[in-house]
This record gives C-alpha cells, sequence and structure tokens, in this order.
C-alpha cells in the first residue's frame, strides 16, 4: 500500500515544463550555472546563487561533505530540476529554454547503482544508439575487455533484470561503456565507485580520465585521490560553491577542501 500510494503521488505530480518548439541538441559540452537556487520543500536552498563555468572537454570533480548540494548540482545540469531562480546552460543554450530531450541527448548519465536491463551486454552497452557501433572501442575505453573475456559468450551473455550474475564493478562497467557509446558531449557521473572495491575503482577511474579531451565530464565523488587528477575542482559547503581550482591550488589553501583532505586519512577513499 505505501507503494502504491508512492506511485499515485509521482504520477499527480506536476510534468517539467517545456518548450513549444525544442531547441536545437547541444554540440559541445560547455556548462554554466548562473546564480543558480534550488530550494527544498522544507524552504531551505538546497543550491544558493551558485555561478560557475566548467570548460569544454575538461574533467571536473565535484566535492564537499555530505548534504552539500553536489547532486542536486548534477540534476540541475542534466535538467532533472529546474532552478527556482538562475539559469543552467549546456552548450551556450538555456537548458529550461531547449526542453529536457535536447538537454538529455547531449548528456550521458552514470550513477552510482547501475541499471541494467534485460537482454545482452552487447544490448545494454548500444541502448541509446540508433545503429550499434561496430568498432568495440567503448568495451576497451571502459575497462569492460577482462569482463567479456571471462565470459563465454562475451558481449551476447544474457543478463536477468538488474544484471544478476556481475559484480557490483562489472555491472558498472557496462554501465560506463553504455555512457561511452551515446558520444555525447557531456558525461555526468554521480559517485559511480561509492560501492566498489579498491580495483574496480581504479578501473573506473581511469577510464572517466581517458575521456579528458573527448567530453567535458564531471564527477561527484568524496575520493580527494580521483580530485586530484581532474582539471577543475568544485568544493560545495552547505548549497554554495565554496571553492574552484585544482586540487593543488586548493589543497595549499585555507578552507573545506584543504578540511576534507586532512580528515582524509584512508588513502583516498
Amino acid at each position: 500500500m505505501a507503494s502504491l500510494a508512492g506511485v499515485r503521488d509521482f504520477l499527480a505530480a506536476d510534468g517539467m515544463p517545456e518548450p513549444a518548439v525544442p531547441g536545437p541538441v547541444p554540440v559541445d559540452g560547455r556548462l554554466q550555472a548562473e546564480h543558480v537556487t534550488v530550494t527544498g520543500g522544507d524552504g531551505n536552498k538546497i543550491l544558493d546563487d551558485v555561478s560557475v563555468t566548467i570548460p569544454e572537454k575538461s574533467l571536473v570533480a565535484v566535492v564537499g561533505p555530505s548534504g552539500s548540494g553536489k547532486t542536486t548540482f548534477l540534476r540541475a545540469l542534466a535538467r532533472f530540476i529546474d532552478p527556482d531562480r538562475g539559469t543552467i546552460r549546456v552548450g551556450g543554450h538555456d537548458a529550461a529554454a531547449i526542453g529536457s530531450a535536447a538537454v538529455q541527448s547531449a548528456v550521458s548519465m552514470v550513477f552510482q547503482e547501475p541499471t541494467l536491463l534485460h537482454g545482452t551486454i552487447r544490448d545494454n552497452i548500444w541502448l541509446n544508439t540508433a545503429h550499434p557501433a561496430k568498432d568495440t572501442g567503448v568495451v576497451d575505453r571502459a575497462r569492460l575487455r577482462p569482463v567479456l573475456d571471462r565470459l563465454p559468450a562475451g558481449a551476447d551473455t544474457e543478463l536477468t533484470d538488474q544484471g544478476q550474475g556481475l559484480s557490483g564493478g562489472e555491472k558498472q562497467r557496462v554501465a560506463l561503456a553504455r555512457a561511452f557509446a551515446k558520444k555525447a558531449p557531456v558525461v555526468l557521473c554521480d559517485e559511480p565507485t561509492a560501492s566498489l572495491d579498491r580495483v574496480n575503482r581504479e578501473h573506473i577511474d581511469e577510464a572517466l580520465a581517458r575521456l579528458r579531451g573527448d567530453a567535458t565530464v564531471v564527477v561527484v565523488t568524496h575520493r580527494l585521490s580521483f580530485a586530484a587528477r581532474c582539471d577543475l575542482v568544485l568544493v560545495f559547503d552547505a548549497g554554495r560553491l565554496v571553492q574552484q581550482g585544482t586540487h593543488d591550488e586548493l589543497a595549499a589553501a585555507d578552507g573545506v577542501y584543504a578540511a576534507l583532505l586532512a580528515a582524509d586519512t584512508g588513502g583516498g577513499r
């Protein structure tokens, strides 16, 4: 009954406002937030006057304490939500003006918990493409080749719902290959290695780092060892963007990042 009530609430919710005529799909990965504010149902600001420009084809880490607004910032970039005030721009276009379909055509998402569908691994990788790529470059870039090599049917291995039979890290690598296959100019990742072991974390980190120069990659992470590899680190605290710069610049300055670094005694969790 509780689940049914949740479904009813969801179906009764207002949809996102969409333009009468959808705008063009962004062709580059420039991302901008201009005075973005998002308010929660309790009236508290989840994001508070956030302004930042993320250069095209850069590798960006979004860090900060739990509850600081990192995931909400990522959701706003993907137009899963609209800000109460301010503007999100993707490829120079106002996200609300061009509409959700245009924004999400330009964005690939990798979530903390990967979603796999019933079908083959091949089906899952090329789910978002009209014409599956003939080359297997995305498999190698996502560090998925060792997984396919150990499976008797390789990429034609049938998966049950949610990829039963694959480890968490292997499922995440399938999801990463799917994101790469879409060839979107923007890749947004929400804690993609949070529940993985060290070996799989390193595989995912390396795969994301190799996207530098091909797409704009924005990764919400608690792992400062990954942030150290990035072109830009955005530091959130209590809904505000309080610092931005490289790992070395932020580590040398007093502030939230230096405090997180000092507390990160787990060797780059």
